[in-house]
Formats: C-alpha cells, structure tokens, sequence
C-alpha cells in the first residue's frame, strides 16, 4: 500500500496531465482519423474567410442602405446584398454542420 501511495504522489510518476495519466494507465492515445483532421484543417479556415466576408457584405449593405438619401433604386441593391449575404452565410452554416456530422461518422466507422 506504501509503494501505492509513493507513486500516486510521486512527481516522476504522474504529472498531473489526464491525457499523460490515461495513456500510461491504457498504453496509448484514443486513436484518430487523418481524413478527419486533414477535413478539419482545410475547411476551417474556408469558413472562417466565409464568415469574414459575409461580415464585409453586411457593413457594406449597410453603408449603402444608410447613404442611399432615399432612392429607392440604392435602397432595393443594398436590400438584395444583405438578403444574399444572409442566404450565403445560412449555406455556410449548413454545410460546416454537414461536413462535422459526416466527419464525425466517418471517424466512428473507421474505428
């Protein structure tokens, strides 16, 4: 029972890290898919600009909106980027869900 208690608050033995912990206790990491990871690590940033751009047409929507004096013509271009904006980032937003669910189930199958 010493030596028990001697390597649970020994430093050498445990570092206090869960991952570390588990992969001494299991004998190695939870396995990982690299289609996976290489999906994430391309998409995400595509998303990300996505979101930026989708940002960008908003203010510039607005901008237009707000300086349009009242002419009915500037008014109606700045409604219908804003309008396609919103379309382009509800897409987005679905296929980001699309790509982390079928993801998410390839990992499972594979494993």
């Amino acid at each position: 029972m010493k030596e028990l208690a001697a390597g649970i608050t020994s430093s050498t033995t445990f570092t206090g890290s869960l991952p570390t912990a588990g992969n001494a206790a299991y004998g190695g990491s939870a396995p990982t898919s690299n289609f996976s990871q290489l999906v994430h690590d391309i998409l995400l940033p595509v998303f990300s600009l996505l979101g930026v751009i989708f940002l960008c047409l908003t203010i510039y929507a607005g901008f237009l909106w707000m300086t349009a004096q009242g002419d009915p013509k500037k008014v109606q271009k700045a409604k219908d980027i804003l309008a396609q904006s919103v379309t382009g980032i509800v897409l987005v937003m679905l296929a980001y869900g699309i790509t982390y669910f079928v993801t998410g189930w390839l990992v499972v199958i594979r494993y």
